[in-house]
């Protein structure tokens, strides 16, 4: 710390007539001009007040206001750390929270309880008997939300990808795995390939 420094931290400790007898400020004083400066504008803002308020002085000693003025600068600070730690810590397990709803299979029936839309379900279905148009026909009716469909994979491997709502790319699996054999016996004659 500088002299200043050391001389400035010593106005809020001690009162202001002991500073000309302390021996580690008042040589301070008598050569900087700037803290004798600061330490009379003190000592004349100390008397004015002292004369406005008369008997009523709420000041008591300079040291036990300083103080004073330091334990409430200290304790502001601190409720101000306690409550920006409070509001990062909920703003993290917000997050966390919402990307477990966002994110998480768990959470789907949440996400469907509070209107939240689930992201859509893909699959595709390899297909044994039935022709990938008849598989796609079948599969409309059951892909009712907007951004559903059921798209017939290429000529060359026999498929059907649905996309939409899980609930409703589960009833259309079941319905063409019905049609294809892939639940039970398929009737005789009915597979061509």
């Amino acid at each position: 710390m500088s002299d200043c420094q050391i001389a400035r931290a010593g106005l809020l400790l001690r009162d202001l007539a002991e500073l000309d007898h302390d021996p580690a400020i008042a040589p301070h004083l008598a050569t900087c001009a700037s803290c004798a400066a600061d330490v009379e504008a003190i000592r004349t803002a100390t008397r004015a007040t002292a004369e406005l308020l008369g008997s009523h002085s709420p000041l008591g000693s300079p040291a036990a206001l300083a103080r004073t003025l330091l334990d409430d600068a200290v304790a502001r600070r601190e409720r101000r750390a306690g409550a920006w730690r409070r509001a990062s810590l909920t703003l993290a397990a917000a997050a966390i929270a919402a990307w477990v709803l966002v994110a998480s299979e768990r959470a789907a029936p949440l996400r469907s309880a509070i209107g939240f839309p689930d992201p859509p379900y893909v699959t595709t279905m390899l297909l044994r008997c039935v022709d990938p148009g008849d598989a796609t026909r079948v599969a409309q009716p059951y892909l009712r939300s907007r951004g559903s469909s059921a798209v017939p994979g290429p000529g060359v491997v026999p498929s059907v990808t649905l996309k939409g709502p899980r609930a409703e790319v589960a009833q259309a699996e079941i319905a063409i795995a019905k049609i294809d054999g892939q639940l039970g016996a398929v009737a005789p004659g009915a597979c061509p390939r």
